[in-house]
């Protein structure tokens, strides 16, 4: 197999993947604007990459403004980022017939009925700017044999923002205030850079252009606190609260999007939240 180059490597799916990648030896390069092996702004399309990129290589694309807030409130900042450049871009690659993993979210999915259950082939119907964002990229390539979207769910490690907060208020002597929703099918941060590795290393053996990385049950922000802090002995005084009306516009309260391809990506199924927290402990 060719090289592999990650758009958005210094993110915090992309810094964990390329570690990933290259404790298995593979060829991985970082690409973005700061400290990275090859430069790319996607603000004004200025990129180095393509004086290297050949057909035998790989491009993993994480990079976008993903802030629902920033996306409604700076709209043509975001609009041009996350869509007008990510497809020019994309549409670069493709027609050097290099094969891309697109990183899409649930949120195309989040201005579905609560009530549905969400799978790898469900029509789109994206919620807020980011989503419908996700979306445009989504239906332009879909049909080439050369794109995937990985669509992500809630990403939960040890170094995600919102667990940091958890683990860093241990000596707190505030209450946490866990606002009551915000329901997803929660994966592991593991899961997620082992099933991108994969295809990655296997892309003939999965023929699915559109994969849901997701786990095994819609889980409460609540549920998910209080199991972090039992398991870990975090000792946190947790508050249930509304989400003040503001933090629901471009984000659902509840999303549930299951997958029947991402345990065959796996060769197993993925991670419940119990056993992912369980491992930070070892």
């Amino acid at each position: 197999m060719g090289r592999v180059f990650v758009i958005g490597a210094s993110g915090y799916v992309g810094s964990a993947l390329i570690s990933h990648m290259r404790s298995l030896s593979l060829q991985v390069f970082s690409v973005g604007r700061l400290d990275s092996e090859f430069y790319l702004d996607l603000y004004t399309g200025e990129t180095n990459l393509f004086d290297v990129i050949t057909s035998a290589d790989t491009v993993i694309f994480l990079a976008a403004i993903s802030a629902p807030d920033i996306c409604r409130d700076k709209f043509e900042l975001a609009k041009r980022v996350n869509v007008d450049m990510t497809i020019d871009i994309i549409g670069r690659l493709l027609s050097n017939l290099v094969r891309v993993i697109f990183s899409s979210s649930d949120a195309v999915f989040g201005n579905a009925s609560v009530s549905n259950t969400i799978t790898d082939e469900s029509e789109l119907s994206p919620l807020g700017e980011y989503g419908e964002m996700k979306a445009a990229v989504e239906k332009t390539f879909i049909g080439d044999n050369l794109f995937k979207v990985v669509r992500f769910s809630y990403i939960l490690g040890r170094r995600d923002k919102y667990t940091s907060m958890l683990l860093s208020s241990t000596h707190s002597t505030k209450a946490i205030v866990v606002f009551k929703g915000f329901e997803r099918n929660v994966v592991a941060l593991t899961d997620v850079v082992v099933g991108i590795t994969k295809l990655v290393v296997m892309w003939n053996d999965f023929p699915y252009n559109r994969i849901n990385f997701s786990g095994p049950k819609c889980i409460s922000r609540w549920e998910v606190s209080l199991l972090i802090s039992k398991t870990l002995s975090l000792g946190l005084e947790l508050n249930l609260s509304d989400a003040p009306n503001s933090f629901w516009k471009g984000r659902a309260k509840r999303i549930n999007m299951e997958s029947r391809i991402f345990s065959k990506v796996l060769g197993r199924n993925p991670l419940t939240v119990n056993e992912n927290v369980a491992r930070w402990v070892i």
